[in-house]
């Protein structure tokens, strides 16, 4: 269903602010064109994408594709922080990125888990302590994701306005310098239903400016 070519996509909740989603992202450094595609848009695509099955868009309605942005970045060093900006927003069912991220944009943490059900918050943790080499792990409520984002892009008035503590996500957050661990936690938790996103740096990834 994907088209190549977008470097970030993002899908988009079904209750949100299109507009001002749009806009927001858009300002936002490290994006260099950002376009959205509706329901509509993305059935064509699934039709293209399978035009050899006609059997598997039988029944498909556009209602049932989630909207989503396509975002063109101005390099490749900006993905992780883009991603990580929009998984921190509660309009934002999920985001895949094109490229690896170059850079971390959370200094002193390599594994960050996004929360998609804070019910499964203490399930989700003991499993991350469990996974060989992960140590100091920490949970990041919404109150300390808001002064996060706030503090990083404390420059840039506009992208602060609007934003509030419901619109973050509580995440977890670890090390480990074993890269066999690391794949083990993307493995693991990209498939758990409670987890919203998850972002793996590398051991000694600088730290995004």
């Amino acid at each position: 269903m994907l088209k190549a070519g977008p470097d970030v996509i993002a899908w988009l909740g079904p209750e949100a602010a299109v507009q001002t989603l749009l806009e927001a992202v858009e300002a936002w450094e490290g994006v260099a064109a950002i376009s959205l595609v509706t329901s509509e848009e993305a059935l064509v695509e699934f039709a293209s994408l399978f035009a050899d099955r006609p059997d598997l868009e039988e029944g498909v309605m556009a209602t049932a594709l989630p909207e989503s942005l396509r975002i063109e970045l101005s390099h490749p060093s900006f993905a992780g922080g883009v991603a990580a900006r929009l998984r921190s927003l509660s309009d934002i069912d999920d985001v895949v990125t094109a490229v690896t991220p170059a850079c971390n944009p959370f200094p002193g943490w390599n594994v960050v888990v996004f929360v998609a059900d804070d019910r499964d918050l203490t399930r989700l943790r003991n499993e991350l302590a469990a996974a060989d080499g992960i140590t100091d792990i920490s949970v990041i409520g919404r109150d300390e994701a808001l002064a996060e984002y706030l503090g990083r892009f404390a420059g840039v008035s506009d992208l602060a306005s609007g934003i509030a503590v419901k619109d973050m996500s509580v995440s977890l957050r670890a090390r480990t310098t074993n890269p066999v661990t690391l794949s083990f936690v993307a493995d693991r938790f990209e498939g758990d239903a409670a987890v919203k996103g998850i972002q793996i740096f590398n051991p000694g990834a600088p730290a995004c400016r």
